[in-house]
């Protein structure tokens, strides 16, 4: 499984360094899914994202966690000052004890500049319906997403 999500890694970036685009690298953070993001693109086109959720839980023995993620995604609507996208993901998500399983990611969300003098924050939010394949099963997950993100360049 760890070969298809690295397959859907190259993909993504293939595709996204095809794109002619003024890119601006952002660093993103979801203070609600305790979540980390670094992504590649700009407002004008499309979005390469690569992000992380890192969690401890101390019930059931204590239990971590890591999930990333890759996303493209493309705008659909929107203007300098915003954007309104849609896009395609996989993940892998690892819990321990447990063993990891696979997603793909369907993200829908917008992103604004809420602040004309701060040209590099960003407010995004997205809904990322995800198909989780696990142990056999695949499952569905609601996966709504508050950040807000901060341009590195």
């Amino acid at each position: 499984m760890k070969k298809h999500v690295l397959k859907w890694v190259i993909i993504f970036s293939a595709l996204f360094l095809s794109e002619k685009t003024e890119a601006q690298v952002r660093l993103g953070f979801y203070p609600f899914n305790n979540t980390l993001g670094v992504s590649m693109g700009s407002l004008r086109k499309a979005n390469l994202e690569l992000r992380t959720a890192v969690f401890y839980s101390s019930s059931d023995e204590g239990s971590f966690g890591l999930e990333p993620e890759v996303l493209a995604t493309f705008r659909i609507a929107g203007n300098e000052f915003y954007r309104l996208f849609t896009g395609i993901g996989a993940g892998y998500g690892y819990n321990h004890p447990g063993s990891g399983y696979v997603s793909a990611l369907v993200p829908f969300g917008f992103e604004i500049k809420p602040v004309e003098k701060l040209p590099g924050f960003l407010i995004h939010t997205e809904i990322s319906p995800a198909v989780r394949f696990y142990e056999g099963y695949a499952t569905l997950k609601l996966q709504p997403r508050l950040g807000f993100c901060i341009g590195l360049q």
